[in-house]
């Protein structure tokens, strides 16, 4: 979908537009996820497929979306990531309703609290199983369907500043297997979007700072703590997210791939 141009006529406002494209959200029905498609929805994408394992929240803020945006199509979809079966069909679900695949963000992510030393293969398979895995199977099932189209695409993977720095343990313990499975999400876009330049799909990675998501601390201890660590002073709203991701999606970042854009706030430089 993507198309390289050198004319001195290219236009930003309208290279940052995502019109007639049918964007795949997974981890849609809250926090970045739900921005990123509101974003895309503000960007007049044609369709949207909101993955969650949240089907209520998932079929409610879908409904909300499709009375605020009557010329998107909304469509929500249960789906565990992690289940390579499962994503096979319900990728192709989305494919029979859509027609096709052109930006896939895979954002959908869990983290769990377990000092390394505890780890057993459940607990430690619990969070690779979707953070990695499941990100995996996503861009995968994304990718082979934007081969298949010939058209290029874009692949956006959601990594995080812990893939860039340890979470301190002695203020956040037990995120072991949360920074290896983000680390490793940023190492999958350099190696997917080398491996797929071939056929014009770019993928990246995005990676958050601390943000007010469903999976944030909300104690006043945690909030000052990242508030004092973040050179801006605070931490990120989750809709802060959607810019860049919109960016990533669009024809404005039509030379980039296999690179990480952090949104963070200055934390990861001080």
């Amino acid at each position: 979908m993507t198309t390289a141009t050198t004319e001195r006529s290219f236009n930003v406002s309208d290279a940052l537009k995502l019109t007639g494209r049918v964007c795949v959200v997974t981890g849609a029905a809250s926090g970045m996820g739900y921005e990123i498609v509101r974003g895309f929805a503000q960007s007049d994408a044609r369709g949207i497929a909101m993955i969650d394992i949240n089907d209520d929240l998932g079929e409610k803020v879908r409904g909300e979306l499709s009375a605020e945006f009557p010329n998107v199509t909304f469509k929500y979809y249960h789906l565990n990531i992690s289940e390579y079966e499962d994503v096979q069909k319900i990728y192709a679900q989305i494919v029979e309703d859509f027609g096709e695949i052109n930006v896939q963000v895979s954002c959908a992510g869990i983290a769990g609290y377990t000092a390394a030393v505890d780890h057993t293969p459940e607990t430690w398979h619990k969070v690779l199983n979707v953070n990695l895995h499941g990100t995996f199977w996503t861009a995968q099932a994304a990718g082979r369907q934007m081969i298949k189209q010939n058209k290029g695409g874009s692949i956006i993977i959601i990594g995080s500043i812990s893939a860039h720095v340890v979470n301190r343990p002695d203020f956040q313990p037990g995120l072991s297997n949360y920074c290896i499975s983000k680390g490793a999400c940023v190492q999958m876009a350099k190696v997917l979007g080398v491996e797929w330049a071939q056929h014009n799909i770019r993928v990246n990675s995005l990676s958050p700072g601390n943000m007010k998501t469903p999976l944030a601390p909300t104690d006043e201890k945690s909030i000052n703590f990242f508030n004092h660590y973040t050179p801006l002073g605070r931490m990120g709203a989750a809709w802060e997210v959607a810019g860049a991701a919109v960016y990533l999606a669009s024809d404005a970042s039509s030379f980039q791939t296999s690179t990480d854009i952090l949104v963070d706030g200055g934390l990861v430089h001080w």
